[in-house]
């Protein structure tokens, strides 16, 4: 929505799916999944300065199935439940014709995606045994940016300062525990 001053926006969206396992190789367990967001932002348009912000909150739920693997059990039946907001707040002020100097304050979220969770098998992509963690958390980081820009007619130019923190960082690492001596095993782990 455009005002004489403000432009604003805000929203919902969502997504379900299901996944089941129906072949002989799998990474993952079957599971569901629900997601559903709202959102909204704002900006304001003063004489050289322009300011924006953007809330969103996120709901996550993930439940995975027990499966058995030639009558040993592969994959445990769990739920995981996670929520989380990203926020951003930003400001562009136009020096002159040609400058512009821009900052920007964010915090995202980001929720372990299934294969983080629950992996459990050889990844063919990567020709690796991976494992998936259940009480793996969600990632936060907080990132602030600085920058000026320069255009003409001919030229166009920025410079930029960034730094970006992220609490709970999910990464694999190698595991000396081999479920399949004819792969390395790498396991889904995060910073604490």
């Amino acid at each position: 929505v455009v005002d004489s001053d403000w432009q604003y926006a805000a929203g919902i969206s969502g997504m379900w799916q299901y996944s089941e396992n129906l072949g002989e190789e799998y990474l993952i367990p079957s599971y569901r999944l629900f997601d559903v967001g709202a959102f909204a932002s704002l900006t304001r348009q003063f004489d050289r300065l322009t300011l924006s912000g953007g809330l969103r909150y996120d709901i996550r739920r993930l439940h995975s199935y027990e499966q058995e693997d030639d009558g040993e059990l592969r994959f445990t039946d769990f739920t995981r439940n996670f929520d989380g907001v990203s926020a951003s707040l930003g400001a562009v002020f136009n020096i002159s014709e040609h400058f512009n100097l821009r900052a920007n304050l964010a915090r995202g979220f980001r929720t372990p995606n299934r294969s983080e969770l629950a992996s459990n098998g050889v990844h063919e992509g990567s020709i690796r045994y991976e494992l998936g963690s259940q009480h793996l958390k969600a990632e936060h980081s907080l990132q602030a940016d600085l920058g000026l820009d320069f255009t003409s007619r001919y030229v166009s130019a920025q410079v930029a300062l960034f730094a970006n923190r992220i609490d709970n960082y999910i990464y694999l690492e190698r595991d000396l525990v081999t479920p399949d001596p004819d792969y390395q095993t790498y396991a889904y782990t995060q910073t604490t």
